[in-house]
């Protein structure tokens, strides 16, 4: 049993299962785990991703890795994401996914249909250094930071 002293659920949202939008986000590596595949034959990494930065701050969403797998393609794929990521956290020996986690990166992040009974979701399309970021940042108009902004 929990103590809820000062809890007042009228004090709160609903939380957003929403999928995030298409984009561009500042992403950590919050959690990660080895867990069988759903065949047994093989090892996948979930990773919890959350954005740290802007509109969407806080919002974390899943991505599925295949690190073994019985399908050549299918580890060769996982693999390859795995790398990207590394990279893009400037950790290119990574040892253990916890030597990922908490490194802001910049992540390009789309939109998944729903399925097996669950709505849309997201994955994470494309990592790279946290400086692409900055780059892919418009500047807001109304601080004078874009020409069309004067």
């Amino acid at each position: 049993m929990a103590d809820l002293t000062g809890f007042n659920s009228q004090d709160h949202k609903d939380p957003s299962f929403e999928p995030l939008p298409e984009g561009k986000y500042l992403l950590i590596v919050e959690a990660s785990e080895a867990k069988p595949t759903k065949a047994g034959t093989g090892t996948g990494i979930n990773l919890k991703f959350q954005v740290v930065d802007g509109k969407h701050k806080g919002r974390t969403f899943f991505h599925w890795l295949n690190y073994e797998h019985a399908s050549a393609d299918a580890q060769r794929i996982g693999r390859a994401e795995l790398a990207m990521l590394c990279r893009a956290v400037n950790v290119p020996g990574a040892k253990d996914t916890l030597e990922l986690h908490n490194i802001p990166f910049c992540g390009t992040v789309k939109v998944t249909p729903g399925k097996d009974g669950y709505g849309p979701g997201n994955k994470l399309a494309k990592a790279e250094p946290k400086a692409a970021f900055a780059a892919a940042v418009v500047p807001d108009a109304k601080a004078g930071g874009a020409p069309w902004g004067k």
